[in-house]
């Protein structure tokens, strides 16, 4: 359906007043580094003054020329010391010129409003001399400005649907509804439904998939029905009632995501332990051809991205991944990641940028891998602290070596001696050693007198051999009996 009427402009709706200090915020770069145009997202409370980063990078000569725009919408112009600021902007924006000529061409935002959530373009007008063409303007940074009231109480909601089926993003009014009611939905600076008493607007991309029905409207309920969900419908959607041409109040905030059971994105769990080298599986599902596309993000942070032979690598992690060329020709477009780290342990996703006939881009999710990195082993640790590194298995082994041969030196030592001292007792036998030893009364079989009544003393010669042994001889009759031998002083 065609837009029936006109919308007011987005600053004549007023300035809403904040007694809140200034709080600067500082954007940060969210995606597609290889992009000759940084994407950058800030975001700051009601009452504060944003930064939105800008900087040139080629040296400021002759007159300073920077401009800020939403859409065609110009925010802030400076050439030299004249400077303009937009409609709904006077007294708040400015790029200081003496910023401006060390190449800073960040806008100052202050006194933040909701109205001020949009996205913000900078540009450079460069001189030109050749023919008729005297100026080019030369695009630097996009900045996402998002504009929070913390005493507004906005609820805000997660909401997940499949691709094809109908999701409901809730929204209540909490005012009674007077007069023609008025209701929009939009994300960042974009109007996906709008709706005022019986005349509807659909954004480009919603045409009948969008609508508040007006008789819930009149009852409070604002939600927005959006049917046939697809994967791009995912996104933050904001619902806002205008009271009057010159307030708009904010009601709720969606997450809507959106999954596509017949993608299939694999979920994948990886470990690693600190200082090792973890494999983040990834693998196409169709052939590659022309130049290959590849980026591996956490959240919006993005870690690796490959574009043919051109490669980033994020911040943190320079040096440490890649995804090689020749591999991801193949169809392999596994995330190598080096020396691990705690800090490591995230989600990561992998995306393949697919560019259409039409030139426009599309980009596929290919897998989602947990990645948990743990310490080394107790065992680990304490080896590598008693155990010199390319040292300690090679001088153990070569102490045990040095202790056992010392052990056999040592035996065939005493075996030597042993051998060569029975030799020289054979060639040269000692004569025996005879003792005569008083008559003694002997008793070999441990019996008492009693049993045996008729033996009387006998003459014992104790005879010893050279070995060292003594034998005990006695008369005919007697038992022989063998004590240990005792050399006499």
């Amino acid at each position: 359906m065609m837009k029936m009427f006109t919308r007011s402009s987005r600053h004549s709706r007023g300035i809403m007043t904040s007694c809140y200090s200034i709080c600067i915020v500082l954007g940060t770069v969210c995606v597609n580094p290889l992009s000759a145009v940084p994407e950058l997202t800030v975001s700051g409370h009601v009452g504060s003054t944003a930064v939105l980063l800008c900087e040139l990078q080629t040296e400021v000569t002759g007159t300073p020329y920077i401009i800020w725009e939403i859409e065609s919408e110009i925010v802030f112009e400076r050439v030299g010391e004249e400077t303009y600021q937009g409609e709904g902007y006077e007294g708040r924006v400015d790029v200081p010129e003496e910023e401006l000529r060390k190449g800073n061409c960040a806008l100052v935002l202050r006194n933040l409003t909701p109205t001020d959530a949009a996205v913000y373009w900078s540009a450079k007008i460069v001189s030109r001399t050749k023919r008729s063409v005297k100026t080019e303007r030369v695009e630097i940074s996009r900045v996402y400005l998002s504009v929070e009231d913390p005493l507004s109480a906005v609820p805000e909601f997660t909401v997940s649907g499949h691709v094809g089926s109908t999701a409901v993003l809730p929204c209540e009014l909490q005012t009674e509804v007077t007069g023609t009611p008025y209701i929009t939905w939009h994300i960042l600076s974009e109007t996906v439904f709008e709706r005022v008493g019986e005349e509807t607007y659909q954004g480009e991309g919603y045409e009948g998939r969008v609508d508040v029905p007006e008789e819930e409207l009149r009852k409070g309920n604002c939600s927005l029905v959006l049917r046939n969900l697809t994967t791009t419908d995912a996104a933050d959607y904001l619902s806002a009632q205008i009271h009057t041409e010159t307030e708009t109040v904010e009601i709720s905030r969606v997450h809507l995501s959106v999954e596509d059971p017949l993608s299939a994105v694999p979920e994948l769990p990886v470990s690693g332990h600190v200082g090792s080298t973890a494999v983040l599986p990834c693998e196409l599902q169709t052939e590659v051809t022309g130049t290959p596309y590849v980026i591996w993000k956490i959240k919006s942070e993005t870690v690796f991205e490959r574009r043919g032979e051109e490669t980033y690598q994020g911040e943190g992690y320079e040096g440490r991944v890649d995804v090689p060329e020749e591999e991801l020709h193949k169809g392999n477009c596994s995330l190598v990641l080096r020396n691990l780290t705690h800090t490591d342990a995230a989600v990561y996703r992998s995306y393949k940028i697919h560019t259409e006939t039409n030139g426009k881009t599309e980009t596929v999710e290919i897998s989602r891998v947990y990645l948990s990195v743990e310490e080394k082993q107790k065992e680990e640790r304490e080896a590598e602290k008693e155990v010199p590194r390319g040292v300690g298995v090679g001088a153990a082994g070569t102490i045990a070596v040095i202790a056992v041969i010392a052990v056999i030196a040592v035996i065939v030592a005493v075996l030597y001696r042993y051998k060569r001292r029975r030799k020289q007792n054979c060639r040269n036998p000692d004569p025996p050693h005879t003792y005569s030893l008083p008559n003694t009364q002997i008793n070999p079989a441990n019996t008492s007198p009693d049993e045996n009544p008729n033996d009387q003393g006998e003459h014992l010669l104790l005879t010893t051999s050279p070995d060292g042994h003594g034998s005990v001889v006695l008369e005919e009759g007697a038992v022989r009996y063998n004590p240990v031998r005792t050399d006499p002083e």
